[in-house]
């Protein structure tokens, strides 16, 4: 009687070298999708967050302008998105709809092409609005941006410098002298 036997081949042996690749394989790609879908859900999270804290900030009724009617009868005929006075109140992070895990930064560009007189304090302006921080150096760190043309009303009216008089805005659209200056507000959004 025959007592030896072959415990392993070498079919089997490569058979299970294969299974264990292959198991590690679907392991390391679902690990992958996992890590990716990840990174999307924040992505997305961070455009949301900034999209809204954009839009707010061109339509928040503290700090834009407020269009009237000119005496004889002065009366308030609406506000006007995306048009800022150079002077006016602080508007906090918080009213952009930023939490306190996020920072921001607000900066002024000028339009190219268009003809400047004499501009307001843009810094000044820019810091009314708590959105500056300085931007993250890792390059893992993901921003969101969002560049809005604005117009600035620089005024000398102490009593409520965010009125634009209805005369005003016909002159503008008229091609006449207008007060409300072009510029572009970049808003940039990163988790804290």
């Amino acid at each position: 009687m025959n007592t030896k036997a072959q415990l392993f081949s070498v079919d089997f042996i490569f058979s299970i070298i294969l299974v264990v690749l292959a198991v590690g394989t679907i392991l390391n790609v679902a690990e992958l999708r996992a890590f990716s879908g990840m990174q999307d859900a924040k992505a997305y999270k961070l455009k949301a967050v900034g999209d809204i804290a954009s839009d707010l900030l061109v339509n928040n009724e503290d700090s834009i302008c407020m269009l009237y009617k000119s005496p004889p009868q002065p009366s308030e005929l609406g506000s006007l998105p995306n048009c800022f006075s150079a002077q006016g109140s602080n508007i906090s992070k918080s009213s952009l709809g930023l939490a306190s895990d996020y920072e921001c930064r607000l900066s002024v560009e000028l339009i190219q092409g268009y003809t400047y007189g004499t501009q307001p304090d843009l810094a000044a302006f820019r810091n009314r609005f708590g959105c500056t921080s300085t931007l993250p150096l890792s390059p893992a760190r993901s921003v969101y941006s969002s560049k809005r043309q604005v117009v600035i009303r620089d005024t000398s009216d102490p009593g409520n410098p965010r009125r634009v008089p209805q005369a005003d805005l016909s002159s503008c659209m008229s091609g006449g002298s207008c007060p409300l200056v072009p510029y572009y507000l970049v808003l940039e959004v990163w988790e804290a």
